[in-house]
This record gives structure tokens, C-alpha cells and sequence, in this order.
């Protein structure tokens, strides 16, 4: 096919689009995976080291080759939708030479006829084990969960049709297979009658809002998704990439994120669950903890706020995203259970039902060794080098002398390591002992020399899927006491 020949159907079809989009769209493409399998999002190599801090990482897949594969992530606009039979169509072309197209096409499947209204729908070519995800159909809006995945070799749920023409030469795509790419792809939604609902989208096609993409980014719609999202929506490529959650962007300057709220009309309902059911659970939704302790109230390195909490007679603790909890209060929570790229769980906190002034616990004093824990809870990971009980979210007091300190490039937060005696790795190459991280002074410690107690919340550092190291959250200058 002639490039001049492929261009000018891709604005027929274009057209075809955006006349389709006039009456909105009952779902559309959010997010895809533009990410060669040979690069790491945003940068070519895995030479990032501030691995947390940095921005070149997925929120679900963390920081690796390929960026989860090949992937496409779809957005419900329209409530109860029934996509039994739905399509995706797509092409790319790298030159009169190389180019592809297929399909990618969803069964007659239960779980596609009644789709409720800001759900996420994922399509991954790879299961867990080759790097994506494997097909998890058991999503639950009324308690927030709302994303559900597919693996397209699974034919139970997706079928694939399409082939592939290298120096001109064509053959049939295998089972299960597709592609997307920064070649020029464009994708085109139709519904089981053939009809257009939504594109087709790519770089390539007139109308599109952003620059190039290149094969370390995502190609992304960078506002909230509504029935009335065109090809001619702010789409753009980037390096944040949000597999299965709201996208964001200018995430350095001034961080956005998608707001699904206007689409998620379910009422949900909370939950009702323990710190220790909230820190095992095995799922996402909305829950309530209620009769909860705050035992540490700080900010993360990038400054949003956070508090953590236990139960009063129970050894577990629980890091919250949001405010408004006071040191030592009982409180009733109510948000959403995730897990971050930290590897750490935590509640989203969405409301505080209810806050009395109670006592602070006292912190739970322990060696080295014991800060993490050997064994996982639910979805938080074992810690290396970790010889208790999971202890992930509890305050914590520990003690040593300084082995080393410094401060972070790219968030400016400070950080020291203190052993006591123990030796234990603490992801800082040649500086034994657990790290310590937050607003405190750095300057009247002297590595090697001054020995510290140090009272903070429990938490882990992610470095890859298999090294995740102790840390220990500090507030402020306080917490660390020189002795």
C-alpha cells in the first residue's frame, strides 16, 4: 500500500469518527502502550535508579522492559453497556514496506452484556508470566473495584485476526497476537454491528492533539473521559503510564490526573473491615475501618499528605493517603484499598467518618532484623533480609549508629542508615542498616560516630519485583533523637 494511499483513508475514516463522536461515544480508547520490548517507559535503559521518585514507571507494572507488552485500556462512558461482539480495528505503517493490521475482538461472553458506566477494561497480549496480566473478570463497581483485564489468548473472552508485512513480505498474525506501536498505529472501536463507536485514534490521524510518540512513551487521552471525547481530544504521548487507573500528566510540574467520578454513578457501598483484613485483603474496593489509632502523620518525599493507623489490639498497621487525622485520634475511615508502585498497601482515604481524641501507642520497639517483615500480607510483599512478623505500617523505634546519609536529587528529601550492629542490607550500596527517610536534620549526624534512636512508621522501598528494602518514615527532626 502507498504511504499517500494510507494516509488519505485514515482521514476518511477519521471523519467518519468524529461525525460518530458528535453524538457520544459509549466507550473509548483511554491508553495504550507504545513502549518497544526492548526499552523501559520514558527511558531507554533501566539505569533510573531513584526507582519511587522518578516518574518513569508504570502504576501497576512498576519499572520494566517493555512496559507491561503489548496493551490497550478502554473507558465505559455509557452505563450498562452491552459489548458482546465489540471490535477493535487497527493498523500501522512503518514505511510501503512494513506496516500490520488486525483485530482484536471480544466474545460472546456474560461478562461483556452489562458494563457499568467508568469502568476501565484492559486488554493485555501477555499474562502475568510473560511480563502483562493475566485475565481477572471479577470486578465489583459497587465497591469501587473497577477494572477488569483480559489476556487476548484467552478465547474465552478475545479473538485475533490480522497479519503482518516485513520487506513486503505477508503473513497472518498467530493466535492471540496483536500490536500496538509508535509506527503510525491507529485504533477504531466498533460495536457488533460494525458500526463506528469511537476513532479511530493515532498519531497519524488528522486531528490528533499531541506531538509524535516515540518508543518509550504511551500514547494517553490527557483529560477526564466523557460521552463527548473525540479523535480530537487532548491525546498525547508521554512517559507516565497508568495501566488500569485514571491517566496522569505534567506529572513533574503540576501533576493531573483523570477524574471518574462524573461516570461512576453506582452508589458504592463500604466495605466494613479490620486493619488486618484492610492489610490482607487479596482485593481493591471501598471499605470502612472503623475504631482505628493514628500512630505517625507525615508526607510523602513528593509532599501529599499521609497518616497511618492500627487497631488498638492489634499488631497491624495500615498506611492512608489523605488529611485531617490528628496524632492519637480513634477514627472511622472510609476509602479505596490499593497498592502502589512503593509495594506498600494503603487506603485512599476518601472520608473521615468520625475522630475522638485518644491515647498514642506506644511504638513497637524492635531490632533491625524485624523491621518489614519475612512473610507477605495479602498484596504487601515480604521485605529482604526481614526475620518477623509482617510489620509494614505499624510505628515503629528503632536504634543504632549513623553508617550514612545524604539527600535525594530528585525529590530533595533526606535520608540516613543506622545499624545496630546487625549489618543488615539497606538498599544503599556499602551502608548497612535501615534507612531512614523525611524532614529531619541531617547535619548533626556523623556516620560512624553518632548513635540515634529513631521512632517512625514503618514502610518499604521498592527497587524491583524481587528487592524491596526497610525503611522508616520520619516527620520531622524529632523523631530521630541523638543520644
Amino acid at each position: 500500500m502507498a504511504i499517500s494511499r494510507w494516509v488519505a483513508a485514515a482521514a476518511v475514516i477519521a471523519a467518519m469518527g468524529l461525525t460518530r463522536g458528535a453524538f457520544g461515544a459509549a466507550m473509548i480508547i483511554n491508553e495504550y502502550n507504545c513502549v518497544s520490548g526492548t526499552k523501559y517507559v520514558g527511558n531507554p535503559s533501566a539505569t533510573d535508579t531513584q526507582f519511587g521518585a522518578s516518574q518513569n514507571y508504570d502504576t501497576f507494572f512498576g519499572r520494566v522492559v517493555g512496559n507491561g507488552t503489548n496493551w490497550i485500556e478502554l473507558v465505559t462512558t455509557q452505563d450498562h453497556l452491552d459489548i458482546r461482539n465489540w471490535r477493535i480495528d487497527y493498523s500501522y505503517m512503518t514505511d510501503a514496506s512494513n506496516y500490520g493490521s488486525g483485530s482484536i475482538i471480544f466474545s460472546n461472553n456474560s461478562v461483556y452484556s452489562d458494563i457499568r458506566s467508568g469502568s476501565l477494561i484492559t486488554i493485555t497480549e501477555n499474562g502475568t508470566a510473560l511480563g502483562g496480566m493475566d485475565t481477572d473478570t471479577a470486578y465489583d463497581p459497587a465497591h469501587d473495584d473497577w477494572h477488569f483485564n483480559v489476556t487476548s489468548h484467552d478465547s474465552s473472552y478475545i479473538t485475533t485476526t490480522g497479519s503482518v508485512t516485513k520487506l513486503g513480505v505477508t503473513t497472518p498474525v498467530a493466535f492471540g497476537e496483536f500490536s500496538v506501536n509508535n509506527d503510525n498505529w491507529q485504533g477504531t472501536l466498533k460495536d457488533a454491528n460494525g458500526t463506528v463507536v469511537f476513532g479511530p485514534i493515532g498519531e497519524a490521524v488528522p486531528g490528533w492533539a499531541g506531538s509524535g510518540i516515540n518508543s518509550r512513551e504511551v500514547a494517553k487521552l490527557e483529560a477526564n473521559p466523557t460521552p463527548t471525547t473525540t479523535a480530537s481530544s487532548p491525546y498525547n504521548g508521554g512517559s507516565t503510564s497508568t495501566f488500569g487507573g485514571p491517566n496522569g500528566w505534567n506529572s513533574t510540574t503540576n501533576p493531573q490526573f483523570q477524574d471518574f467520578a462524573p461516570l461512576r454513578t453506582v452508589a458504592s457501598v463500604p466495605m466494613d473491615l479490620t486493619v488486618i483484613g484492610a492489610k490482607t485483603s487479596t482485593t481493591n474496593g471501598r471499605v470502612r475501618i472503623s475504631n482505628a489509632v493514628v500512630t505517625w502523620v507525615g508526607s510523602t518525599a513528593a509532599g501529599a499528605p499521609i497518616f497511618n493507623v492500627r487497631q488498638p489490639e492489634l499488631a497491624s498497621g495500615l498506611l492512608v493517603y489523605g488529611s485531617g487525622a490528628n496524632l492519637g485520634s480513634i477514627v472511622t475511615l472510609v476509602g479505596t484499598l490499593e497498592k502502589r508502585v512503593s509495594c506498600e498497601r494503603d487506603l485512599n482515604l476518601i472520608s473521615i467518618e468520625s475522630q475522638t481524641q485518644g491515647a498514642l501507642p506506644i511504638p513497637m520497639s524492635m531490632a533491625a532484623r524485624a523491621v518489614g517483615g519475612d512473610r507477605p500480607a495479602g498484596f504487601q510483599g515480604a521485605v529482604n533480609g526481614s526475620l518477623s512478623p509482617n510489620n509494614v505500617g505499624l510505628r515503629v523505634k528503632i536504634w543504632g549508629v549513623v553508617t550514612g546519609k545524604g539527600q535525594d536529587p530528585v525529590d530533595g528529601s533526606y535520608w540516613a542508615t543506622v545499624d545496630d550492629g546487625s549489618g543488615r542490607d539497606s538498599g544503599e550500596p556499602g551502608l548497612p542498616g535501615i534507612k531512614i527517610v523525611g524532614a529531619f536534620d541531617t547535619s548533626v549526624l556523623v556516620p560512624g560516630a553518632t548513635f540515634v534512636t529513631v521512632e517512625g512508621a514503618s514502610t518499604v522501598q521498592k527497587r524491583s519485583e524481587t528487592d524491596i528494602y526497610p525503611i522508616v518514615r520520619v516527620s520531622s527532626s524529632a523523631d530521630v533523637k541523638v543520644q
